[in-house]
């Protein structure tokens, strides 16, 4: 059992192409998570976007750049 307890889900859309820099082994890229909240003055259910920066290294980050562009869905689990 791993001791690691910062472990995230995120599943979205990409906000923007991903970028490759570092030599080609660091790729940047935002997702667009929906949260759906009641507005209080209003009781309708709305969504509300949340903005995730997310960076990915190595080999994998090289390889996936091509595929990771603006709208595209995504779903991360990290730790």
């Amino acid at each position: 059992m791993s001791s690691n307890i910062n472990r995230a889900c995120i599943s979205g859309n990409l906000t923007r192409d991903a970028e490759l820099r570092g030599g080609g082994n660091v790729l940047s890229f935002s997702v667009a998570v929906n949260d759906r909240r009641k507005n209080p003055d209003t009781d309708e259910w709305e969504d509300v976007p949340n903005f995730i920066d997310c960076v990915m290294f190595g080999n994998r980050a090289a390889k996936l750049e091509r595929w990771l562009t603006k709208g595209t869905k995504v779903f991360a689990l990290t730790g």
